[in-house]
């Protein structure tokens, strides 16, 4: 539990998750993403990247939140004046539960436990699930996923999602709004780019800055 996780240089792992996500998104009605109760930037930044990712396979996608809190308060209400369609994509945990159904796919980022999860009960409802998670696994894990990329060498969530995008499409586009979430949930996770920083995470950094993240922002 205390060795430290090393880091893998190589990205062939990320490739062929990305892939196969992005069949299963294919094969799926629609997609509902979730991270942990009581949300923090990595597990908003994470979503609303898997969300990207769903767009472009042309799903529709929803993000299951219940209420923002105050370590996601900034970008939440920037979001709500900023993210098109805002008020269609966040849901809460009663409407996420009655749309839900077998054909469709939830995506768990920034966690891998049930009982953390913002809404529990749709793992109940479709076994087409998928985990995302740079936190070392416990033993009450989401056993029965069927992509299940848990990689305690990354810096954050958001970092494999920025990595998992990179590789879906030949030439990335996404908002300077989601590429600032996705850097802020990096920065957060890596205390400033200064705690469990490697190759990657510097990468991913980049590519998000290509993408139009301004620092500022992120620092607000």
């Amino acid at each position: 539990g205390k060795s430290k996780a090393l880091e893998k240089r190589n990205k062939v792992k990320a490739r062929v998750i990305s892939h196969a996500l992005k069949q299963l998104i294919d094969q799926s009605s629609d997609v509902f993403i979730m991270g942990h109760r009581n949300p923090d930037m990595d597990a908003l930044g994470a979503g609303l990247g898997i969300l990207e990712a769903v767009k472009l396979q042309d799903k529709k996608g929803y993000i299951v939140l219940n209420e923002s809190v105050p370590a996601i308060d900034n970008i939440y209400n920037r979001l709500k004046n900023e993210y098109e369609d805002f008020d269609k994509t966040f849901i809460d945990s009663d409407t996420a539960i009655s749309r839900c159904s077998q054909g469709s796919l939830v995506i768990v980022v920034d966690n891998h436990r049930k009982n953390s999860c913002e809404c529990p009960e749709l793992l109940d409802i479709t076994n087409k699930i998928v985990l995302i998670d740079h936190h070392r696994r416990g033993s009450d894990y989401i056993k029965d996923a069927m992509i299940a990329y848990i990689a305690p060498y990354a810096s954050s969530a958001s970092e494999m999602v920025t990595e998992i995008l990179f590789y879906m499409t030949d030439k990335l586009d996404i908002p300077p709004i989601v590429a600032e979430a996705l850097l802020a949930g990096i920065t957060v996770d890596t205390k400033n780019f200064y705690y469990q920083t490697g190759v990657r995470t510097f990468e991913a950094a980049s590519i998000l800055k290509r993408q139009g993240a301004d620092s500022l922002e992120v620092k607000q």
